[in-house]
């Protein structure tokens, strides 16, 4: 759009000519602050550069809907799309310290949870190079994972509905508490819950840092196997539900 002269009249009139339909998605690339506008870009027949800023205020004010970066697992690959022109080389900058020289539309693994800046540098033969940045544009969320104890050995009731509050990082065989990474946290994110062989509830939680102390009614269980629920949501926005039995010893 940065070839258009008018480009907000233009990007509106392609919406109100129904040529595209409402579930299109788009990925647009432009050239980036107007600072740096220079006779290269009179070259290239650039009307303008953009800001993100910019650019955002120009598509919502024509009707557009953003969706900003890409947010994904660990583990799984983000392809980039070049859509440059009249370059002959091309250097990807993916925001945690990685470099791609040779591909034209890489794909790329991260390792670490956190936001990453990707900067595309495209240079022509003559030397002239034109550079793009997103920032945030892509979220790498850490894989989701929970898991609960076999077996533990309650002390005595805390007082509290049963809970036995957990810093992260401890390990307390007196009471029963997942271990999880990558989970949310908040109303509706997590519930778990215990039953006794009778399948009376004895315990319930809605946060991941409240463990069991063994008790009900402010009284330690008797010694028995006992039955656990839990429905968690990860941060990638996976619903999961799992169950299990604990040992309750005395």
């Amino acid at each position: 759009i940065e070839h258009i002269e008018d480009d907000k009249s233009y990007l509106k009139e392609l919406l109100q000519k129904n040529i595209i339909d409402s579930d299109s998605l788009f990925i647009i690339t432009v050239p980036a602050y107007q600072s740096l506008f220079s006779e290269h870009d009179v070259f290239l027949k650039h009307f303008r550069r953009y800001s993100r800023k910019n650019l955002i205020h120009t598509l919502s004010n024509v009707g557009f809907e953003i969706i900003e970066g890409d947010t994904l697992p660990l583990g799984n690959k983000v392809k980039f799309v070049n859509t440059s022109e009249y370059a002959d080389s091309f250097e990807w900058h993916f925001g945690d310290g990685n470099i791609d020289l040779i591909t034209d539309a890489p794909l790329h693994e991260y390792i670490i949870p956190g936001l990453y800046d990707v900067t595309l540098i495209a240079k022509s033969e003559e030397g002239c190079a034109d550079t793009l940045m997103l920032e945030d544009a892509v979220t790498a969320l850490p894989l989701g994972k929970i898991i609960f104890p076999t077996v533990f050995r309650p002390l005595e009731p805390r007082g509290d509905n049963g809970r036995f509050y957990v810093s992260p990082g401890e390990q307390k065989t007196e009471a029963f508490y997942p271990i999880y990474r990558g989970i949310m946290k908040g109303e509706g994110t997590y519930t778990l819950s215990v039953y006794n062989r009778w399948g009376e509830l004895v315990y319930t939680s809605i946060d991941p840092d409240a463990g069991w102390d063994g008790s009900y009614n402010d009284e330690i269980c008797p010694q028995d196997v006992y039955v656990w629920k839990v429905d968690v949501l990860y941060q990638t926005g996976d619903g999961k539900t799992f169950t299990g039995t604990i040992t309750l010893l005395r």
